[in-house]
C-alpha cells in the first residue's frame, strides 16, 4: 500500500502543469487603467498584471469581465506578446482564460456600462475578487473635453501625461481573494467626440507647421534665385537700352539717301522728312 501511493506521488509530479493548475496564485501588483470614450463610445479597461515571484511559470489564469463586454480587446504575455484564451460565461461573467510564461500580462476590454443622460456621463467598475492583490493601483483617464470629473472613492488632483490628457491615479492597497472593490465615476460632456480624434486634430496644426518649416528655405531659396535672375536679366536690359543711346555716330553722307531725307545727328539712322525724332535712338531731329 505504502510503495502505491510513493508511486502516485511521483506520477503527478512528473505531470505536467499539475503543479501550476493547483498553485495558489497572488497578483502583486494590478492597475487597473479606465478610459472613458477614448477610442470607442465606451470605457475601455485595461489590467496591468503583475504577478507574485513566488508563482511557477507557466501558469493559467482567469479574470471575469462583464458579459456584456464581449470578447476581449486585447489578451497579451509579457513574454510572447498577444496570446490565446478562452471565454466561457457564467451568469452576468464572462471569465477569461490564458495561459502565460511571464510573471506580466495585460487584458483590455471595452465596457458598455458607460451610461449617458444629456451631457452626463458616469459608469461603476467592479473588481469581482478574482485573486488576492497585494497592491491595486487604479488610474482614471479624463476625457478630451470633460468637465467637472468626480470620482467615488477620491483619487486626489489629476496630473498632465504626454498624450495631452489628465490622469487621476491612486493606489488603494491590498485586497484579499474574494474581496471586491468598486469605484464610481461621473462627469459632463457636451459632445461625442472621442478623445483619440480630438487629440488628432490638436496635432495637426503643428504638423502642418513642421511640414511648412520643412519646405520654407527651399521656397525661400528659389524666390532668392528668381530675385538674382530678374535683376541680371533687368540690369542687362537696361545696359542694352542705354548702350543704344550711347552708341557712337554712324556716319552717312547726305547724298547716300533720299532726298528730303534726315539723318540722325546723334546714331546717324535715316529718318523721313516729316520726322521731328530718331526711329532708332529717340533724340530729337535737328531742322
Amino acid at each position: 500500500m505504502t510503495r502505491i501511493v510513493v508511486l502516485s506521488i511521483i506520477i503527478l509530479s512528473l505531470v505536467p502543469g499539475s503543479a501550476s493548475a493547483q498553485q495558489e496564485i497572488n497578483l502583486n501588483t494590478l492597475q487597473v487603467d479606465l478610459w472613458p470614450e477614448f477610442d470607442k463610445p465606451e470605457m475601455l479597461v485595461i489590467y496591468r498584471i503583475q504577478l507574485s515571484e513566488d508563482v511557477q511559470l507557466p501558469t493559467t489564469l482567469s479574470f471575469r469581465i462583464p458579459v456584456d463586454a464581449g470578447e476581449p480587446n486585447a489578451v497579451a504575455d509579457g513574454e510572447l506578446g498577444d496570446t490565446d484564451y478562452e471565454r466561457r460565461v457564467e451568469g452576468s461573467w464572462a471569465i477569461i482564460s490564458f495561459t502565460t510564461t511571464s510573471l506580466f500580462a495585460q487584458l483590455e476590454y471595452y465596457d458598455p456600462g458607460l451610461t449617458k443622460e444629456g451631457s452626463t456621463r458616469s459608469f461603476t467598475y467592479t473588481w469581482p475578487g478574482d485573486y488576492q492583490v497585494n497592491n491595486l493601483q487604479m488610474s482614471v483617464q479624463q476625457p478630451y473635453d470633460a468637465l467637472s470629473l468626480s470620482i467615488f472613492p477620491a483619487m486626489g488632483s489629476p496630473q498632465p501625461d504626454d498624450d495631452g490628457l489628465m490622469y487621476h491615479s491612486a493606489n488603494f492597497g491590498s485586497l484579499s481573494e474574494g474581496q471586491e472593490f468598486e469605484l464610481t465615476l461621473e462627469y459632463q460632456k457636451a459632445s461625442d467626440a472621442l478623445s483619440i480624434s480630438l487629440l488628432a486634430a490638436q496635432e495637426q496644426p503643428d504638423a502642418q507647421v513642421s511640414e511648412a518649416s520643412g519646405w520654407l528655405p527651399w521656397a525661400i531659396g528659389l524666390v532668392g534665385v528668381g530675385l538674382i535672375g530678374y535683376g541680371v536679366y533687368s540690369y542687362t536690359q537696361g545696359a542694352q537700352r542705354k548702350s543704344g543711346y550711347r552708341r557712337s555716330p554712324r556716319v552717312r553722307t547726305r547724298s547716300a539717301g533720299k532726298k528730303g531725307s534726315v539723318f540722325c545727328h546723334n546714331c546717324g539712322t535715316q529718318s523721313q522728312a516729316e520726322d521731328k525724332f530718331c526711329r532708332d535712338c529717340g533724340v530729337k531731329l535737328r531742322s
